[in-house]
């Protein structure tokens, strides 16, 4: 028997559609879950052509991220920082790979020159090179089936 943490996926979905919404300023934008049950595990996607998470903080606050450094922006954002104003904002992505890591995920994330690939023991930054930039924000979730129940709550900043 497959067991569901309905609560989780459902912030995870509306949490990370909504940030497109509020931060990518998209043109198109995409949505994916998968469920693979011969390799035991579901995908999550979402995908927009936005301008980038380097480019909604540099549009949004006095942040200026250049392309070298865009992974910096990708880093603060799932710490935290928020490109809109307030002080109780910015921890949907952040709370969204928290929940992620409870349920023993993995979070990939790219955006413009930037990528940080995140696992309950490893947070890996990388720097991409000009010709395999993307335009735009990708973030995939790996949630394997087994995954404990969790009181997402918990995880919520």
């Amino acid at each position: 028997m497959l067991k569901v943490n309905l609560d989780a996926y459902r912030y995870l979905m509306f949490e990370l559609i909504d940030n497109i919404y509020q931060h990518s300023e998209f043109k198109y934008a995409y949505t994916m879950a998968q469920y693979y049950r011969n390799q035991g595990f579901v995908e999550l996607g979402f995908l927009d052509d936005g301008i980038t998470i380097a480019g909604s903080f540099n549009k949004n606050t006095k942040a200026n991220f250049t392309d070298r450094n865009n992974w910096e922006a990708i880093d603060q954002a799932t710490k935290g920082a928020t490109s809109k104003g307030g002080e109780q904002r910015g921890y949907g992505l952040s709370s969204s790979i928290s929940i992620a890591k409870a349920l023993g995920g993995d979070v990939l994330i790219v955006s413009g020159y930037g990528a940080i690939y995140i696992n309950p023991g490893l947070r890996q930054p990388y720097l991409l090179h000009k010709a395999h930039q993307l335009r735009g924000t990708l973030i995939s979730l790996r949630i394997p089936l087994n995954s404990p129940r969790i009181d997402i709550y918990m995880y919520l900043q």
